[in-house]
């Protein structure tokens, strides 16, 4: 059975304005579902850019083709199909690993006990670190996501 194509890009160039040299440049990029891709480069070389692009946050170049499981990248993004994590960690620096994961529970507005939230972080190895604020954690443990 043949893999459907989770991600095709084609004729793909961007460059933050028209000043600018094109930062990320592709012809062809055909990636099929359920396939681990990494994308490696140096500091500045568009890595994340490539990454909004594919997500939707950034508008591609006219000519560009930019589709996720064959759909325009933009009606995938309006349909809700688009979700992305946060390359840098967005925790409350004044709330503890333990009071980030209540606020986070809190704000969907779902009961849950405290040993729920001590087994949610235990499930990433993170329940000695519990009182702990994210200043005091690891980069890694700062990007867990629970």
């Amino acid at each position: 059975m043949a893999l459907q194509t989770a991600v095709y890009v084609k004729n793909l160039s961007f460059a933050p304005t028209a000043s600018h040299d094109a930062i990320v440049r592709i012809d062809e990029l055909e990636i099929p579902q359920r396939t681990i891709v990494s994308i490696l480069g140096r500091s500045g070389c568009g890595k994340t850019t490539f990454l909004s692009l594919v997500g939707g946050l950034y508008r591609p170049n006219q000519e560009a083709a930019i589709e996720l499981f064959g759909r325009h990248v933009h009606d995938a993004v309006l349909g809700g199909e688009v979700s992305l994590s946060f390359q840098a960690p967005v925790l409350m620096s004044w709330r503890t690993a333990y009071e980030n994961v209540r606020l986070a529970v809190d704000l969907k507005g779902r009961y849950v006990d405290d040993a729920t939230i001590v087994a949610a972080l235990a499930s990433v190895e993170l329940a000695t670190h519990a009182a702990k604020f994210p200043g005091e954690l690891s980069h890694g443990a700062r990007l867990t996501n629970l």
